[in-house]
């Protein structure tokens, strides 16, 4: 098995535009040793249901290998209004990081705006930390196997990625070595910050899938690890820009929903008012590989 170096980096003492944290006042939970998801078993067919509270997507599945398994579902047992879950077929589709700058050649973008502009999208949602005055990013990204400018941050010590194969993997650490890689993105394990928010993270589930999920409200990281385990099968999780930040889209003419802070954002609908998309620099989006 081909290792990955994972280098922890100095602290920069930047804040996070997404949810306005800042890293000198609060406590890195920690990094354990490096652990590399390798193993993607061969994948059963994928089941959905719909919630009542939204219409029914016209596509559900959408194209082969990606599924909407929830769509602003309720989860009232973990104090959720709110949850979109998106699973891929590491097999049959791709996740691949997409800057705002290589899709419509700005700093900053929406979902629905790079979307539109990535041939074959079929899902996505947003990805990185960043911060607020040039959109900078924090912690590692990588796009089509080049690593962007970024800063690095010790509290950004989890990273999803993708190499050429397709191939899902996510890495305790701070930086990596390209190794064949040509999609990655940092985030956090873990974070002492305590106030209800939209929370966004990528996952690979125990069965090999990968998971896009997007939650309103959420207390804390902890409860959204916690969630992502015991009803989503999650494995390893990365937690990605949440807050306001948070935004998803599945299928041409299915869901697209964002949950900027705005009352008019908090509603379950499938296609939320533009004002609900808040400008950001990364994303990731899924692409059905080519038979």
């Amino acid at each position: 098995m081909r290792m990955i170096a994972a280098v922890a980096l100095l602290s920069c003492g930047h804040a996070l535009a997404g949810e306005g944290f800042d890293f000198d006042r609060r406590r890195d939970a920690g990094n354990p040793s490096l652990t590399i998801l390798e193993s993607l078993p061969s994948l059963p067919a994928v089941t959905f249901r719909m919630p009542e509270v939204v219409a029914i997507v016209a596509s559900a599945r959408g194209p082969s290998g990606v599924a909407l398994l929830k769509a602003n579902e309720p989860v009232p047992s973990f104090g959720i209004k709110m949850l979109t879950v998106i699973e891929v077929d590491p097999s049959r589709a791709e996740v691949r990081t997409v800057s705002a700058k290589s899709a419509v050649g700005r700093v900053w973008a929406t979902l629905p705006k790079v979307m539109a502009a990535v041939p074959g999208a079929a899902a996505g949602m947003n990805a990185g930390f960043f911060t607020r005055e040039d959109g900078a990013l924090i912690g590692f990204f990588m796009e089509r196997g080049k690593v962007l400018a970024h800063v690095g941050h010790p509290s950004m010590n989890r990273i999803f990625m993708v190499d050429g194969n397709g191939k899902p993997r996510i890495v305790v650490g701070t930086s990596a070595g390209p190794g064949g890689i040509v999609s990655a993105v940092a985030g956090k394990s873990a974070w002492e910050e305590s106030s209800r928010s939209a929370r966004a993270a990528v996952c690979i589930t125990r069965s090999g899938r990968v998971r896009l999920v997007a939650a309103y409200p959420v207390q804390d990281l902890d409860h959204m690890a916690q969630y992502l385990s015991a009803k989503e099968g999650c494995a390893s999780v990365v937690h990605l820009d949440g807050g306001g930040s948070t935004q998803m889209a599945f299928g041409e003419n299915g869901l697209s929903t964002g949950w900027e802070r705005k009352e008019e954002c908090r509603k379950p609908a499938l296609r939320s008012p533009d004002q609900c998309f808040r400008q950001v620099p990364t994303f990731l989006v899924v692409v059905p590989r080519a038979r």
